[in-house]
């Protein structure tokens, strides 16, 4: 089977190195066969996993398992947690935010 790459624009991949690494990583030897650079898409929610895991186990104590934690923040974390009640906040100010219109909220 023969692939047209030509139209290809845009890889997707999660953040880990052995997709991004600018020596070896996937998309990197990517380019080099199609002799062209691509916009990457990365995922941005691998790029906050390992930070939060490091703060979860700074707060909460390591965990015991992939999804398992002996502190009590991820004891909460690995409940329904769309069972549980919603907690009454009040919101804050914040006027240098950017103003994002309804079309853009819709496309999302």
């Amino acid at each position: 089977m023969e692939w047209d790459l030509d139209p290809l624009r845009v890889v997707g991949a999660d953040g880990t190195s052995v997709n991004t690494g600018w020596e070896n990583g996937a998309i990197a030897n990517f380019q080099r066969i199609l002799r062209r650079p691509l916009l990457w898409a990365i995922c941005l929610i691998h790029h906050i996993e390992l930070p939060l895991r490091h703060l979860i186990e700074e707060k909460d104590g390591k965990t015991t398992g992939p999804v398992e934690y002996i502190g009590p923040i991820g004891k909460l974390l690995s409940k329904d947690l769309w069972t549980l009640p919603v907690v009454k906040f009040k919101p804050f100010e914040c006027p240098d935010f950017p103003d994002i219109s309804e079309e853009i909220y819709r496309k999302f």
